[in-house]
């Protein structure tokens, strides 16, 4: 289960970060990336982390999340979901967004997401406001099992298949 909301916090972060249209980026400042884990029965849990590494080629955004720093508040759910996102060897989950499909204000797009070594598309939503610092908030929603993310279940209890990561974080442009 916490893999799960690890690797969707990831995304997230990755996907906001990726959002950044104008300029090149100089740094970020206040990331916030939670990812929502529902779960059968017992309703939903949160993921977070704030360790983020945002770099830029001529044509792409590449968003990386150490997924070794989510939290969920509970040591046992975190040391299983690190085991389901395969930390040992996938320790960074990475968002690749092409510049020229990056756009200001809200608008939804196409990434490539890279988690437990497995790359797929995916759709996500941002908004961007601000003038010299671009203030963002994304949402992603993900299917864990795409990427190979196993889902736990213990005595009928266990994390849904469908995560949502929120990320808020501030852009500060050269």
């Amino acid at each position: 289960m916490k893999t799960k909301l690890l690797f969707i916090s990831i995304l997230s972060v990755i996907l906001s970060i990726i959002s950044i249209a104008d300029g090149k980026i100089k740094s970020i400042s206040d990331p916030e990336v939670d990812v929502t884990i529902k779960a059968s029965m017992v309703g939903s849990f949160h993921a977070t982390t704030n360790k983020l590494l945002v770099s830029e080629t001529d044509d792409n955004y590449l968003i990386s999340v150490d997924l070794d720093t989510l939290k969920s508040g509970i040591e046992l759910r975190d040391s299983h979901m690190k085991k389901d996102l395969d930390v040992e060897h996938f320790p960074k989950a990475t968002l690749e967004v092409a510049k020229k499909n990056v756009v200001n204000k809200t608008a939804t797009i196409t990434g490539k997401l890279s988690i437990r070594g497995e790359t797929h598309p995916i759709d996500f939503t941002y908004t961007k406001s601000g003038i010299k610092q671009d203030m963002i908030e994304s949402t992603m929603i993900l299917n864990i099992t795409h990427w190979g993310v196993p889902t736990r279940k213990y005595l009928g209890v266990g994390v849904k298949e469908v995560v949502i990561i929120n990320i808020n974080f501030t852009v500060i442009n050269e």
